[in-house]
């Protein structure tokens, strides 16, 4: 296992991360956040790229038009409607090699 101080510290800004919701006044219990990149951090626009930089690749070669805009993306594609369980294969596939 990798050790030192630098690789110490980004283990503790991604560790142990929690998130609530609140809505009209009444909050959520915390919920555990595995995944994604803090936000509102000085390193938060480094690590969004780092962990994004490879999803337009894997979207595309699924022939579906990726849409991404800050921590948000959105998956485009097309098809007739009498096509629409292939459409759906297909978006359900790429977002398996996405996650």
């Amino acid at each position: 296992m990798s050790e030192g101080l630098a690789l110490d510290w980004f283990r503790s800004y991604l560790a142990n991360r929690t998130q609530t919701f609140a809505l009209a006044g009444k909050q959520t219990v915390s919920y555990p956040v595995d995944c994604s990149v803090p936000q509102g951090s000085v390193l938060g626009p480094l690590g969004f790229i780092s962990y994004t930089e490879d999803i337009v690749d894997v979207i595309e070669r699924h022939s579906v038009l990726p849409h991404i805009y800050a921590d948000d993306t959105q998956l485009l594609a097309s098809a007739k409607p009498e096509d629409n369980s292939t459409l759906r294969q297909q978006l359900s596939d790429c977002v398996a090699d996405v996650t």
